[in-house]
This record gives C-alpha cells, sequence and structure tokens, in this order.
C-alpha cells in the first residue's frame, strides 16, 4: 500500500508535465497519418535505398514505406528512442537525485516508510507515465486511420499493429530501468550523463555494429535496441523471435530494477 501511496504522489507531481508532453505527442502522430501516401512514400523508397548503408540505417535500415507497416516502423517505432526517450531519460534520472540534493527525501523517508518501497514507487509512477503516453500515441493513430481517407483499415494488420505498441511500451521500461539504475547512487548530473550516454551507446552498437566489422559485430547483442525492431513484425508479419525479444527486454528491466532498489537501499543519504 505505500508503494501505492508513493506511486499516488508522484503521479499528481507530475501530472502537468507528464500531460503536456502527451498531449503534443498525441497531436504530433495523429497529423503523422495524415502525411501518409503510399505514392508518395513509394517513390521516397527508392530515393532512400540509394543512400550510404550508414544514412539508410539512421531510418530504419529496411525499408516499405508504400505499407503503412513499413511507414510506422520507420517513422515511429525505429525512432521511439528519440520521440520519447530523451524524455524519459531526463525525468527519471533526475527523480531521486533531485529529492536528495534539495533534501526533500528527509521528510518521506521520515515516515515509516522501507527504502525499497519509495524507490519502487518512483520506478512505477515513471513506468505508468510511459504507458499513458505509448496508449495515447495509439490512439491517436488508430483515430487517424479510421477518420482519414489516406489510409485503408482493411489493408492494415492490427495484431501486429497492437502487439508493436506493447512491444514499444516493453521498450520504454528498458530506458526507464537504466536511469533508474544510475538516479539510485549517482547525483543528479553524473546520473544524468551515464544514462543518457548508455542510451546513446546502446543505440549505436544496436544499430551500425554491422558495419564496424565482423569481429566486433556480435556486440549488438548488448544492446537493447538489437531486441526492438518491428519491421518483420509490422511487414511481413513474421513473429520469429519476438516473444523472444520481449523477454530479453523484460529480464533486462527486471535485473536493473532490482539493482536499483538495492543500491538506493545501501546508499549513504546525508540528513
Amino acid at each position: 500500500m505505500k508503494v501505492l501511496q508513493i506511486i499516488w504522489k508522484e503521479v499528481k507531481g507530475t501530472f502537468k508535465s507528464n500531460l503536456i508532453f502527451l498531449t503534443l505527442m498525441c497531436l504530433y502522430f495523429y497529423w503523422f497519418t495524415t502525411i501518409y501516401d503510399p505514392d508518395l512514400f513509394g517513390g521516397m523508397e527508392e530515393f532512400v535505398q540509394n543512400y550510404p548503408e550508414a544514412l539508410q540505417e539512421m531510418v530504419g535500415g529496411q525499408l516499405a514505406l508504400a505499407e503503412f507497416g513499413g511507414f510506422i516502423h520507420v517513422y515511429l517505432f525505429s525512432m521511439a528512442w528519440f520521440y520519447f526517450g530523451f524524455y524519459y531519460v531526463i525525468t527519471t534520472a533526475n527523480d531521486i537525485p533531485k529529492e536528495i540534493e534539495t533534501k526533500t527525501i528527509d521528510l518521506m523517508l521520515s515516515k515509516p516508510i522501507k527504502r525499497w518501497e519509495f524507490s519502487l514507487g518512483k520506478f512505477f509512477s515513471h513506468v505508468i507515465a510511459a504507458g499513458c503516453l505509448v496508449l495515447g500515441v495509439y490512439l491517436s493513430i488508430i483515430f487517424g486511420i479510421f477518420t482519414l481517407d489516406n489510409i485503408d483499415p482493411a489493408e492494415l494488420h492490427f495484431e501486429e499493429l497492437n502487439f508493436a505498441f506493447i512491444w514499444l511500451f516493453i521498450f520504454l521500461i528498458t530506458i526507464v530501468s537504466s536511469s533508474f539504475f544510475f538516479s539510485a547512487f549517482l547525483e543528479p548530473k553524473k546520473s544524468l550523463v551515464f544514462s543518457l550516454g548508455l542510451m546513446i551507446f546502446f543505440y549505436v552498437i544496436g544499430v551500425y555494429a554491422e558495419l564496424f566489422g565482423e569481429e566486433i559485430e556480435d556486440i549488438q547483442y548488448l544492446s537493447v535496441f538489437y531486441y526492438f525492431d518491428t519491421f518483420d513484425l509490422l511487414v511481413n508479419q513474421d513473429w520469429e523471435n519476438v516473444y523472444r525479444d520481449v523477454l530479453i527486454l523484460c529480464a533486462y528491466s527486471i535485473a536493473f530494477t532490482t539493482a536499483g532498489v538495492i543500491a538506493f537501499n545501501l546508499r549513504d543519504i546525508p540528513v
């Protein structure tokens, strides 16, 4: 119950900022559905195929822009770390360290509440915010699909599309858990630097590892980005390895969250 109280307190405290971000993203991705044009993006697909391989990887590597599944893969899911990741890195990485720096944590920990309850409450408040964001973006796109003339719902594969958003939510939790881990034992600036650094490092080795040479290509398996690639699911309706990748992301989040709780329990907090 105390964890739930912490979650409720944090959700109320960050409600305005999260609502503004959610609203902006929902409006943006509704507009995003209005610009889809199979003929236009089919021609763009041929043009992009002439890009150098490194530039193709920046927009998702494999392309099928004439299909809505391929379009949303490139412009939403492969860029989710940019659209959403930075926001959750910043908010999560600064959360606990700021409370310690401003000493507002003293009042909270003076109550009959355990440290693990406090830290988990913090963590799950960010998870809830990420869940609301993914749900809002999903509903915006679904609304666009059924209200706009440029998309034929009969041509879409909703089972795969729905699961891709669940996969996105799980991917965002890995970003939150990474930042939560660093926030549990570092001061604000260091927590933010390490959280951003890890996300960018994961992005580079997960997306560009094949360009580094065969001798170090296997480094991509260390990146959470390697386990979040929606192309085959959305374009080819290929479910191979999808559940495996989801389970790996879940295991990563559980490991980093658990390590963060332990680190916070051991942290020396000056009063």
